[in-house]
């Protein structure tokens, strides 16, 4: 009688209309260099699938009796088939790929390695995760494996050790089974499920060999992924946040007797993706009454992180940094900043922005109207009461014509401005003599120059794209740190290898 060994893992699919994709998946469990007869349990589990994803599935089925373990069930969503599968394993560790994605051959093997060395209190460990498909950006919480593979002690976490999702994780099958994935969770629900196992003993493998493919699809194409759709589904902004984020960090408090600083990153990590990606549709999305609950949840989360975590969580840029600090605190705390004796922007401790590092001038507008250079911006930077911004004409300082709040706020879901902004117009009268046009800046009376000079087309109404182009009597070119006005003769146009220039008309934002 032939005695099945039992085997070291268990791979999960949850199967949903996956056709396309289903087979390069599973071949990748089959490929393992790690040995798939012998050691890995492949468990399929079609989640009321309407395609071709049932005889896909049995094909394999059949084909690898002794490996494949196929179920079929009425709809229930991802976390049921989850739940399913891991019940059904058998195996010492269970792994997770969802169903049009893939790894890589040798990713088994090196976990497998990994957890033969690793501390025996490491439940879950990761592989890197890339993006293929309609976008392939590299994600910046992949910065932890540029560290190699180690073991990760996420009582001191960097910002980007956080571990938001259930597909790269590799878990020990005694201790998941130990606990479900909440079926009524829409979102992030494998994040809940997750970290509530790494709360037990705060430590995350980090493996740096193998890789999980991720399939991003077009936001336009909502059935591809139960994500497609969730900027536009009240329960992302009412539901999820408070049964996961708000949840991890209650249970979190309650179990360390303060918040751990690596669930406050992850909460930063969760409200990143309702609050700043690709123009959040709270506003589309929920009424007035709705909007107000949604902050106060916001609210009740942003409790439990402090300030310095909000700073120290790199996924945010300065804007939304003090957009998150202002809605926590409930005050426009711009108001109270002030610069220290290194020029800084400061407020209750926290260094809101370094000017002198930072602070930049993106053009907006390059146009010459009666011989004098028009030039429209707008700086990125915090401009606030005790900072000078000026135009440095030929080594001559001029004042700057400030347009506030020119920059559209709406790419912030609630009323929490993160910045005072500001526009400008610089007008230089112009002769026969070359004029070089910078910026610069004033702080405690110390004048520092703007090293970038950035170009904008978004706010822009005239000709600006080009590096280079002649107006009237005058040639124009946009260096890197300045503009350089020269006026056209045989002997510049030579010099400057003028070319024929075409014009490039954008939008009008100014009305002229």
């Amino acid at each position: 009688m032939k005695v099945k060994m039992q085997p070291k893992i268990s791979v999960v699919i949850p199967v949903y209309n996956a056709e396309k994709y289903l087979d390069e998946c599973i071949q990748s469990v089959i490929n393992q260099d790690f040995g798939f007869k012998e050691n890995i349990e492949l468990i399929l589990i079609n989640d009321g699938s309407k395609d071709l994803s049932d005889e896909i599935c049995q094909k394999y089925a059949n084909k690898y009796p002794d490996n494949v373990i196929y179920v079929k069930q009425e709809n229930a969503g991802a976390s049921a088939a989850r739940n399913v599968g891991i019940e059904k394993a058998t195996g010492e560790f269970i792994s997770f790929i969802d169903a049009d994605d893939y790894i890589t051959t040798d990713a088994v093997r090196a976990v497998m390695n990994y957890f033969e060395k690793a501390p025996k209190d490491v439940n879950v460990a990761i592989i890197d995760v890339h993006n293929i498909g309609a976008k392939q950006l590299r994600r910046p919480i992949s910065d932890k494996f540029l560290l190699g593979t180690h073991t990760a002690g996420l009582m001191k976490p960097g910002w980007y050790d956080v571990c938001p999702r259930i597909a790269p994780s590799f878990i020990r099958a005694e201790v998941a089974k130990r606990f479900r994935l909440q079926e009524d969770v829409t979102y992030f629900e494998d994040t809940l499920f997750v970290n509530e196992i790494l709360m037990e003993t705060m430590k995350l493998g980090v493996v740096a060999k193998g890789r999980y493919y991720y399939r991003r699809f077009q936001e336009s194409d909502k059935t591809a992924s139960i994500t497609s759709g969730a900027l536009e589904d009240k329960d992302f902004y009412l539901g999820s946040p408070v049964k996961v984020s708000l949840e991890l960090l209650k249970t979190s408090t309650k179990r360390f007797g303060e918040t751990p600083l690596y669930f406050q990153f992850l909460a930063l990590y969760e409200m990143r993706w309702r609050t700043f990606y690709k123009n959040s549709r709270v506003h589309d999305t929920l009424d007035g009454r709705e909007r107000r609950m949604y902050e106060r949840n916001d609210q009740k989360i942003l409790s439990y992180i402090s300030d310095e975590a909000i700073m120290k969580f790199d996924l945010y840029n300065d804007w939304q940094k003090i957009y998150l600090l202002n809605m926590k605190h409930e005050k426009d705390i711009l108001l109270e900043a002030k610069f220290d004796k290194k020029d800084r922007l400061v407020w209750n401790g926290q260094v809101l922005f370094n000017h002198w590092k930072n602070f930049k001038t993106n053009l907006t507008d390059i146009y010459i109207v009666a011989n004098t250079l028009v030039l429209k911006g707008y700086f990125i930077g915090f401009v606030t009461e005790g900072l000078d911004v000026f135009a440095i004409v030929n080594k001559e300082k001029m004042k700057l014509e400030i347009i506030p709040d020119m920059l559209d706020s709406t790419i912030f879901p609630l009323e929490h401005k993160p910045i005072k902004r500001a526009g400008f117009v610089v007008r230089v009268p112009l002769d026969d003599k070359r004029k070089v046009i910078r910026f610069g800046f004033s702080i405690n009376k110390h004048d520092y120059a703007m090293d970038g000079l950035g170009i904008s087309t978004i706010f822009a109404s005239e000709v600006v794209v080009p590096k280079q182009r002649v107006v009237g009597k005058y040639i124009v070119k946009r260096r890197k740190n300045c503009v350089d006005v020269v006026p056209k003769t045989a002997k510049t146009v030579t010099r400057y290898k003028l070319g024929k220039i075409k014009r490039k008309v954008v939008r009008n934002v100014y009305g002229r």
